[in-house]
């Protein structure tokens, strides 16, 4: 199909014959002059014409000649078409008209002519159908913004073609009905993303919502309603649940070493038990979905220990044992993914304490001998003060024995040994300077077994954990030489010479 412009176009070509020895034509043109925006209607412009094509001699058509045109836009216009007519374009008739286009703005027209004469025998028509440009009808929204912020402000823009004027709605997923946004807006208007949409997704970061555009000429709508799609974003900046800080209680060995005017801030490594206490809260409808006590590993936050929590505000307490991290975070997590790690750490002091341990070797000083000598004793020692107020770390060093072979014999008391040791501050190492004897109590001819236990402000004391007690047994003893009536045994080499 044709599209008419602005200037006439030859849209319909008959010809009619040769008359009197000229070549002629009937000819229809069409184009449109103006197009009226805001009442969706063009004016349309016709044209039919006699044609001659050769440029010499004229036709005389004599009487009962006829000439017609319609279209669209035209009521049908009938005359007389008697006359002469030279060479090139005879104009017969040149009309208009206004046509509305459809609701979209489209529009196609049509228009025919037709020459009748009876003297020359002739009857003539010929036709065209045309479109016209689209005149822009209901206005299409577009926004400054697609992925806003709830409590963001965007820009919706109308982009109109005319005059019109604009109302605004919304309507956000979950919700079934519109809400106005603005009245009488022409180019633009600004929309804050309501805080209410919050409420609509506890459980998601983001909201679909569809923004309406009706556009008017008047009272009266141009067009549909056209739509746009945005995503509203609940941000975490504005959703993310917090903390506060938190507070704890200790284990009584933990209270005993680090007091200080009874305030407790001091963990012991591997030694304090205890619980922390933290108030949470969910921010604009979200609720609470887990709480957790996290640290830093240098690289990564690991997240240590968790708590199940519900509603919009609860206090979480979390119980660790035997804890062995220098500094613990609250933190929690909502309903919408969203988690907050709280920069605030406990316990404000850490001491670094390390469990003695008992290494050594302890020997006959023959294969006959009942003394028994402590040749190496060594192990871990933290041999450092405790903060706030438990004094330095101290050692005790004691023993006890029971012979192997009566099992209803009992170890004897414990004896306190005071040997010279050298200590590694800086490893938490401690060692024996010099051997030392237990004495002559061992005979050789039994087995032993003897412990030695280390005891330090944490183990062994009332309020701790056990002392820590390493068992060495000590063999019986074999002579080199025995004589039996029937038997002679030798403990070692021996040697036969023949001389």
């Amino acid at each position: 199909m044709a599209a008419l412009s602005k200037e006439y176009q030859l849209l319909g070509n008959a010809y009619i014959g040769n008359l009197g020895g000229e070549d002629c034509y009937l000819r229809l043109y069409g184009k449109y002059t103006e197009q009226d925006i805001a009442n969706n209607r063009s004016y349309i412009a016709y044209r039919s014409a006699f044609y001659i094509a050769q440029s010499y001699g004229y036709v005389y058509t004599g009487a009962t000649t006829t000439k017609y045109i319609s279209g669209s836009g035209l009521g049908g216009s009938s005359n007389d078409a008697t006359g002469n007519y030279y060479p090139g374009e005879t104009t017969l008739y040149e009309q208009g008209g206004w046509v509305t286009h459809n609701d979209a703005g489209e529009l196609s027209v049509w228009a025919s002519t037709r020459w009748y004469s009876s003297p020359w025998g002739k009857d003539t028509s010929t036709s065209f159908s045309a479109s016209l440009p689209t005149i822009p009808r209901a206005s299409y929204p577009t926004v400054s913004n697609s992925q806003p912020y709830i409590e963001d402000t965007i820009t919706i823009y109308t982009n109109r073609k005319a005059s019109f004027t604009h109302k605004l709605t919304y309507k956000a997923s979950g919700q079934s009905s519109e809400t106005t946004i603005a009245t009488d807006v022409t180019d633009s208007t600004n929309f804050t993303i309501p805080s209410s949409l919050y409420a609509l997704i506890p459980n998601s970061k983001t909201i679909g919502i569809t923004i309406y555009c009706y556009t008017y000429n008047g009272s009266n709508q141009v067009g549909s309603t056209q739509t746009t799609e945005i995503t509203a974003v609940a941000s975490e900046s504005k959703c993310s649940p917090y903390t506060d800080t938190p507070i704890y209680t200790v284990d009584s060995l933990t209270k005993s070493l680090t007091s200080n005017s009874g305030i407790y801030e001091t963990f012991i490594n591997g030694v304090t038990d205890a619980t922390i206490e933290f108030m949470c809260a969910s921010k604009n409808s979200a609720t609470l979905s887990t709480a957790f006590l996290w640290r830093y590993d240098g690289t990564n936050k690991v997240i240590v220990s968790t708590k199940t929590l519900s509603g919009t505000s609860a206090t979480a307490s979390i119980s660790l044992s035997n804890i062995t991290y220098s500094k613990l975070y609250p933190g929690v997590i909502d309903s919408r993914g969203y988690s907050y790690y709280s920069p605030f750490g406990i316990p404000a002091n850490f001491d670094e304490y390390v469990k003695p341990t008992i290494d050594g070797e302890l020997r006959r000083t023959n294969q006959t001998s009942s003394e028994v000598k402590i040749l190496t004793l060594g192990g871990n020692f933290w041999d450092k003060e405790f903060i706030q107020g438990g004094g330095t770390n101290t050692l005790t060093l004691s023993w006890r024995y029971k012979k192997i072979s009566d099992p209803d014999t009992s170890y004897t008391s414990w004896v306190t040994l005071s040997p010279t040791l050298t200590y590694d501050t800086t490893n938490n190492k401690y060692s024996l300077s010099s051997a030392i004897s237990l004495g002559s109590l061992f005979d050789y001819k039994s087995s032993w077994n003897i412990q030695i236990r280390a005891v330090d402000k944490v183990c062994g004391s009332a309020l701790g954990d056990a002392a820590i007690v390493r068992t060495f047994t000590i063999t019986r003893g074999i002579e080199n030489f025995s004589i039996f009536q029937h038997a002679i045994k030798m403990n070692g080499e021996v040697i036969f010479y023949d001389n």
